[in-house]
């Protein structure tokens, strides 16, 4: 039995030699069989050589079902290394195959970490979002994600009073309820009316 890209040995070398005056003797298309006898190998060996890889290390063509390989191509192909060569090119591209399937390999792994980390984190936002929705007073940072806008702007808001809120030391306290009558308004709420707001629904900050 052989592996893919084995060829078998026989008894005698494989015939290399260099030598133009016995190439005159074949024909200009070859048989498998006679492929085999002039490289001393068996028809298996010349066969196999035609399915590795689709044949690419091996010069043939097919008529039907039928293999042929061409005298000059054949000549030249003995020329540069024949059998010893064939099996370098395919040694050399089972290596690049296999670096290929690695590296495709470690990109779908990464892929896969990636999808996973970015999974993680969706989940960890909608958690924090839930957790926003029960609150009923915010800070700025928090105030900020609710709103999906920067801090900077939470500021503005908070300075120019479009937004209820009162201060605790340094801190700022934004009722979620101030929050939702800025949006709901358009930002068009006076300082009064979302106080009013705020009273309506008794939310103590």
């Amino acid at each position: 039995m052989f592996l893919a890209g084995e060829v078998e040995e026989s008894q005698d070398e494989p015939y290399t030699e260099e030598n133009d005056d016995l190439y005159f003797d074949l024909p200009p298309i070859l048989t498998v069989k006679e492929a085999a006898e002039f490289l001393r190998v068996s028809t298996h060996t010349v066969y196999e050589m035609c399915r590795v890889y689709h044949g690419k290390f091996f010069p043939h063509f097919k008529i039907g079902n039928q293999i042929k390989i061409p005298r000059d191509k054949f000549v030249e192909w003995i020329k540069n290394g024949g059998i010893n060569n064939y099996k370098e090119n395919v040694a050399s591209e089972d290596s690049k195959r296999h670096t290929q399937k690695v590296r495709e390999s470690k990109a779908e792994n990464m892929a896969k970490s990636l999808s996973k980390n970015e999974n993680s984190k969706k989940f960890e936002t909608k958690e924090h979002e839930k957790k926003l929705e029960e609150k009923e007073v915010l800070n700025k940072k928090e105030a900020s994600k609710y709103l999906g806008i920067s801090t900077a702007k939470i500021s503005q808001l908070l300075k120019d009073e479009k937004v209820l809120y009162t201060k605790r030391d340094t801190r700022y306290i934004i009722p979620k309820i101030a929050l939702d009558t800025y949006i709901n308004s358009k930002g068009q709420v006076s300082w009064q009316d979302q106080v009013k707001k705020y009273s309506e629904h008794k939310c103590r900050i």
